[in-house]
Order: structure tokens, then C-alpha cells, then sequence
């Protein structure tokens, strides 16, 4: 612990002049948890969906569905019942079920960049940047730039972490307090030390805590970020939309309609929020036929390095840990590896088609270069020589009840804007039974497994 937190707890007491044991706090709870943020609230923080005055024809978008990569129009409705309505064209209207709808990328979004702020992690996966204003009992009020007031139940936050971070190291030091699974309350301070106990109380100077030697009172400018215990079911039940906003944050939406460039939904925390078009990045339709392959823990790994040191794979993550970065652009889905890797996942005859792009990780160096196969059922139905830095393959879609590879080889991401991608040509009878394997494999190139921090980029499968 750091000098100013160490004089912090020496001066705690209660009001007998003896420490709070822990044993008198008996659940979160029943704890009343008083905050006091309201004076360190930015003035300009104020709810951001307001209605235009002149709303235009419609936000302009780019949409994914499971059989089209790319898709641009203007979004006009949505519904849980209709589907989303695109403006294609003056005279093309289409219709999309959302079974079929992967995600919306709203292109006009004109919010202002991040600010320094606090953030605010759910167990679901959701996040909410902002101020925290007050709390009554166990909810926690946030102001948000986009949503403005929103109040969250104690019990659903995962963490919270004043962002942006300062440097790599700490985000790295934040992501490590974050990850792993924890029965108690943690603070990281600036020092780097983490202090396990219980969170009693958060006012505007400090945090408290009741740790087995005691009750420490953290001052808030030593406190980097805050690990609640795990809730015990976080899960968000699908069909629902995940809402990415401009400024970083991401909202879990359900019952949502969408009408004057306006999206209003119960988000997951239980309270009814609206958000305009123009603070909206990216919305994810979660619980239709397109399936991650990146949420999905493969049935058998070989990972088999030319000399001596090991490089398991990581989901959603380079195989160093960092984001997944293909040709100077971030993904939030993917699989990081290091050749030779072999990935084997059980279908189940469950999926009609399986999607992909690839590349070496801009991490990577000069020296990277690896071969890939795509085996179905044992059968090889793609495979590409010399993958190198530099460059984004795909996406590619293989056909898993036909029986032959795609019909051209993928070519770079950038050159290719709307084009549909490289996929089987056979059209096979929809009642025949589909693939119950597939493999994933990356080979070594001609240097051998130097540098080679190879990407499979938003691997997904295509449910029948």
C-alpha cells in the first residue's frame, strides 16, 4: 500500500474509536451506499438522444446480415416483429428479419471524442462512461453523455476504472484485475498494489474498505480501479440488441423500436433509455442465426511451437494479449494463435455455413509468414500460402453441407468495399446433413514460427 493510503487508514475509525469489522457487514445489499460525484460532474453532461428538429430521411448505415457482408442504406424502422426496413435506394425499400441481421454501423455519428471520465463495467459485458452522481441503498446513479441519468443496480456492476488509462501497462494492469473470477471486492491503487476486502461506502474523497486487518479508507486519487465480487448469473438472455455507443460505451437493449433516428429500448440494467442516431456507433443483433465462433471453446487444441516456448490461442485477444489488430484496424471478435496451431470445433450438424477473414497481427514482425487450411469434416476446403503482415484476407464462406471450396481466392479487405465474399458454389440439397467438424490450422512459413502472431478475424457460423 502507498503513503497516502497507509495515513488514510490509520485515521479511520468509528465513531467508539475502534475499527469496523468485517463480520458487521453482512451482504451488499443491505449495505446503504452513500456517493457523493455530483461536484466532480462535467456541466455539459446532459442527456444526448434528443429528437432533431428536422430528422433526416433516415440514419445512413451499413448493414451485415448473414448472407451479405456489406449492405449501405438508410435505416427507416425496427421492430422484434417487422424487422429492420432499409432505404436501399429513392425506389428499393428491404426488409430483414432480425434472425438474419448481424449488425448496423451507423456512419454519421458525430459525437465528441472520449472524455476522462469513470467507467463502469457490468457483469454482462456492458459499459457505461460517465460520473457517478449519488447512490441511494444499492443503486448506483451514473450521468452519461449519450443516456443521460441511468441507475444501476449495485449487484450487476463488475468493476469500475477511470478511463481513459494512462498508459498500455496500466490498461494491461486493469484488464488483469478485471479478468479473472473473484469472491471479493479489489482496488488497485496508482502504486500497482491490489487490496482485496469488502466495499462499504464510496463518497466524493474516498473509497472505503473492510479488509481482514481492518477498515481503509482510500483516497480517490490513489484509486486506479474497482473489482466488485461476481454476481451469480450475469448472463444476458438473447434475442437482444447490444448498442455500442460513439464515446466507447455499450448498452444491452430489449423490446426496441427505432423511429425519428431515436432508438428507445429497456436496457439490462431495468430502466427505459433512448439514444439518437448521431451517438450510436454500432448496434448487434444478439440471438439470431449468426453464431461467434469466438464465444465458443474448441473440442481440441494442438499448439506445437518449433523450439520450446508455448503460445496457447486466446478468444477475442492477440496471442499476446493485446487487441486484435489486421492491417492498421481493430476487432472486438477473433481468435489470436501462433503457428502451429490446430483448432477443432464441434458442429453438431447444426450450420449451414462458416465465415471468416484472416491475417497476421500488425504486432507481428517482418519475419511472420504461415500457411492455413480450412478442413470440414476432414476435407480441405480452403487454403492460403504466405500470409503475411500487412494485409486482410477475407472474408471467405464455406459452404458446410456442399462439398466444394470457395470458388475464389479472398482478396484484400480494402480493395473489395460491398462485394460479396469468396464462398462454395455448391448448392446442396438444404435437407442433407450438414458438417459435424471443423478444423482450423495454422502452418508454419518459411521461417519457421518466428513472429508469426497470427488473427482469425470474426470467425463465425451461420445456424440452418
Amino acid at each position: 500500500m502507498n503513503q497516502a493510503a497507509t495515513t488514510a487508514q490509520r485515521a479511520v475509525q468509528n465513531p467508539e474509536g475502534s475499527p469496523i469489522s468485517a463480520q458487521a457487514i453482512t451482504s451488499r445489499l443491505a449495505s446503504a451506499l452513500v456517493f457523493s460525484f455530483a461536484s466532480a460532474a462535467p456541466a455539459c453532461l446532459a442527456l444526448g438522444s434528443a429528437v432533431p428538429q428536422t430528422p433526416p430521411p433516415g440514419a445512413e448505415v451499413t448493414v451485415r446480415t448473414v448472407d451479405e457482408d456489406a449492405l449501405f442504406g438508410r435505416l427507416i424502422g425496427l421492430d422484434p416483429t417487422a424487422g429492420l426496413l432499409l432505404r436501399v435506394n429513392a425506389q428499393e425499400q428491404r426488409t430483414i428479419r432480425l434472425p438474419d441481421l448481424v449488425r448496423i454501423i451507423f456512419t454519421e455519428a458525430t459525437g465528441e471524442p472520449p472524455q476522462a471520465c469513470w467507467r463502469v463495467r457490468l457483469h454482462n459485458g456492458d459499459i457505461l462512461d460517465g460520473w457517478p452522481t449519488e447512490g441511494v441503498e444499492d443503486v448506483l446513479s451514473l450521468q452519461n453523455r449519450e443516456l443521460g441519468l441511468a441507475r444501476i443496480p449495485i449487484e450487476m456492476i463488475a468493476g469500475l476504472e477511470l478511463a481513459p488509462a494512462r498508459t498500455a501497462a496500466w490498461t494491461r494492469r486493469v484488464v488483469d484485475l478485471m479478468t479473472p473470477a473473484t469472491s471479493e471486492d479489489r482496488v488497485l491503487l496508482t502504486n500497482g498494489d491490489a487490496l482485496p476486502g469488502f466495499i462499504s461506502s464510496i463518497d466524493s474523497d474516498a473509497f472505503t474498505l473492510d479488509a481482514p486487518s481492518g477498515v481503509t479508507r482510500i483516497p480517490r486519487d490513489v484509486v486506479v480501479a474497482v473489482r466488485f465480487a461476481d454476481a451469480p448469473d450475469a448472463r444476458t438472455v438473447p434475442p437482444c440488441f447490444r448498442v455500442d455507443l460513439l464515446e466507447g460505451g455499450r448498452v444491452t437493449l430489449e423490446s426496441v423500436t427505432w423511429q425519428d433516428n431515436v432508438i428507445r429500448g429497456l436496457a439490462v440494467f431495468g430502466e427505459e433509455v433512448r439514444a439518437g442516431a448521431d451517438h450510436i456507433r454500432a448496434m448487434h443483433w444478439v440471438g439470431g442465426r449468426w453464431s461467434w465462433l469466438s464465444d465458443v471453446e474448441p473440442v481440441s487444441v494442438t499448439e506445437t511451437p518449433m523450439l520450446s516456448l508455448d503460445w496457447p490461442h486466446r478468444r477475442n485477444r492477440s496471442v499476446r494479449g493485446g487487441p486484435l489488430v489486421v492491417h492498421e484496424r481493430v476487432y472486438e471478435h477473433g481468435i489470436g494463435v501462433h503457428s502451429r496451431s490446430v483448432l477443432a470445433y464441434d458442429l453438431a450438424g447444426e450450420f449451414s455455413e462458416f465465415v471468416t477473414s484472416f491475417g497476421l497481427d500488425d504486432d507481428s514482425g517482418p519475419a511472420g509468414d504461415v500457411s492455413i487450411r480450412i478442413l470440414v469434416d476432414d476435407k480441405v476446403r480452403f487454403e492460403q500460402q504466405h500470409v503475411r503482415r500487412g494485409r486482410l484476407f477475407g472474408p471467405i464462406r464455406i459452404d458446410l453441407i456442399g462439398q466444394r471450396p470457395a470458388s475464389s481466392k479472398p482478396g484484400d479487405a480494402e480493395d473489395r468495399p460491398g462485394r460479396p465474399a469468396a464462398r462454395s458454389t455448391d448448392s446442396a440439397n438444404p435437407d442433407a446433413p450438414a458438417a459435424k467438424r471443423l478444423h482450423l490450422i495454422v502452418d508454419f512459413g518459411d521461417n519457421g514460427d518466428i513472429e508469426d502472431r497470427f488473427d482469425w478475424i470474426e470467425p463465425a457460423l451461420i445456424r440452418r
